[in-house]
């Protein structure tokens, strides 16, 4: 069984009923810029609940832009995340930039390449 789950009203997700009664999320649909010509899909990441895996396309010519691009991540996350359970989003968003310093002060793991089959 599919259904749609909204977030925020700008982001859906495609999601699977399991046999074991689990919903599964398959993946996040394309928001509306993606429509335009010029757009191009730059990140995509996947959680299974023990690791994380990031499939990205470096198209910036300046790697400042990518810290603009995490910034606006945190932004997103924080109202997304306020929304869905309720929280106020200053103080989401500051445990997520406290999960963020503590990542970069103690990596919990290393980024490995992982080329397509």
């Amino acid at each position: 069984m599919r259904g749609r789950i909204a977030a925020i009203g700008f982001a859906c997700a495609t999601t699977m009923m399991m046999a074991d009664g689990h919903i599964r999320g398959v993946e996040l649909d394309a928001p509306p810029i993606a429509q335009k010509k010029e757009a191009v899909e730059i990140l995509r990441v996947w959680a299974d609940g023990e690791s994380l895996q990031v499939a990205l396309e470096p198209t910036y010519d300046d790697p400042f832009t990518w810290g603009i691009l995490m910034a606006d991540i945190a932004r997103h996350a924080s109202k997304a995340y306020a929304h869905v359970h309720d929280r106020d989003e200053k103080k989401v968003f500051a445990r997520i930039i406290e999960g963020y310093e503590a990542e970069m002060k103690s990596p919990t793991d290393e980024p490995e390449r992982i080329d397509p089959e």
